[in-house]
């Protein structure tokens, strides 16, 4: 009898340690797979932990992988990780500077709540990580795809946790190098956007010259800038000229004179697109610089327009008379111009007359200027006859 129970005792032991056994390559399966929600399913069903050998080693994986949030699932069911200070010196180094963690973001934070093991950063790390981001940075501004917004939020998050909690600075030559590629890149809006951020992050401003690539660059965009808006129709990038006014407010520096005159001198060479002088009167509202040279009698073209056009859109009067608002610069046209005007307001039967006048300052001839400038004429034809 005896030897019956000795012998059913060990047939239970063998089919505990057989399902022992498959419980943990159950584990084992699935943590590789990372399918941590099977692995936290299984801990639940049978209250058995995973081997802290099967752990500790996916621990080493996922960290590695930058995969921190796999990793906060396994410390549900096996606790926290052990790990060396050497290995997580080496995983705060990955983070900093490969460019594969990208896609996994967590912050240094979370690394070190997790494990309870701070960074321990050399200067020549620290400097490292700061030129790894800025180049990574240019090469997804300049070269976009669809994880572009992850890598570009991973890169600033390294940058600004470098920022806060390390003494270590970079070369302010290393940041105006950056601004500067940042600048001549095609992509205005995007070059802009990070630029920013890179400011606000490093305290750092961009020269003089590189601010005033990125004012000319801004302004372009306002007036010629084109996107595609989420319902695939192509529209104006910056229509009011957001990024300029932030540029402004974040540096506190204006641009030079020169800057805003060049700008004023695209829109001679685009003219078509700006048939009313609405992007004059942004350039000057933003910049409170007024036109000169070429620019004026540019201008003067486009009061000229808009006249003949208040023939048969009133609106074109108040556009010139915001563009004579916003640029100080009063219409210049001919008297002999102005009635020709005036007599197909009087055949049209138009009744903004006086709005006109007002934009101008000379008013249509009374029927007796009309007979004085006839006999004018007449007297002036004679005079040549002679």
């Amino acid at each position: 009898m005896t030897n019956e129970n000795e012998h059913e005792g060990k047939i239970g032991q063998i089919d505990e340690t057989l399902l022992t056994t498959k419980i943990q390559e159950a584990y084992k399966a699935y943590l590789d797979a990372d399918h941590i929600e099977k692995a936290q399913e299984l801990n639940k069903v049978t209250g058995i932990k995973p081997l802290e050998s099967i752990v500790q080693d996916k621990y080493k994986s996922l960290l590695m992988q930058g995969n921190v949030g796999t990793a906060y699932g396994l410390e549900k069911i096996a606790g926290k990780p052990q790990l060396t200070n050497d290995f997580m010196q080496e995983v705060y180094k990955k983070f900093l500077t490969d460019k594969g963690l990208s896609l996994n973001y967590c912050s240094f934070d979370d690394l070190k709540q997790l494990t309870g093991i701070s960074p321990e950063l050399s200067e020549d790390t620290i400097k490292k990580a700061y030129q790894q981001q800025l180049e990574e940075i240019v090469e997804v501004v300049n070269d976009p795809h669809a994880d572009s917004f992850q890598k570009l939020t991973y890169s600033f998050s390294v940058l600004k946790w470098l920022s806060k909690n390390t003494a270590v600075q970079l070369p302010e030559e290393e940041f105006q190098e950056t601004y500067k590629k940042l600048s001549n890149l095609s992509d205005y809006t995007a070059a802009c956007y990070n630029l920013l951020k890179l400011i606000k992050i490093s305290g750092i401003l961009p020269k003089q010259e590189i601010l005033d690539k990125e004012y000319s660059n801004t302004l372009k965009n306002m007036c010629f800038g084109k996107v595609w808006d989420s319902w695939g129709k192509i529209v104006p990038a910056d229509p009011n000229g957001h990024y300029f006014k932030e540029l402004k407010e974040i540096t506190n520096v204006n641009p030079t004179q020169k800057t805003v005159q060049d700008s004023y001198s695209s829109l001679l060479i685009k003219k078509e697109d700006d048939k009313f002088g609405e992007k004059w009167s942004k350039i000057k509202e933003l910049t409170g610089i007024l036109p000169e040279g070429e620019t004026i009698a540019a201008i003067q073209k486009i009061y000229s327009n808009c006249i003949k056009e208040s023939t048969n859109n009133k609106k074109s009067l108040a556009a010139a008379n915001k563009l004579k608002k916003d640029t100080g610069i009063k219409v210049n046209v001919t008297d002999d111009f102005m009635q020709e005007i005036y007599e197909i307001y009087s055949k049209k039967g138009l009744w903004y007359e006086n709005d006109l006048q007002e934009l101008t300052e000379i008013s249509p001839d009374t029927t007796f200027d009309k007979i004085k400038k006839y006999f004018k004429k007449i007297k002036e034809s004679l005079k040549g006859g002679k």
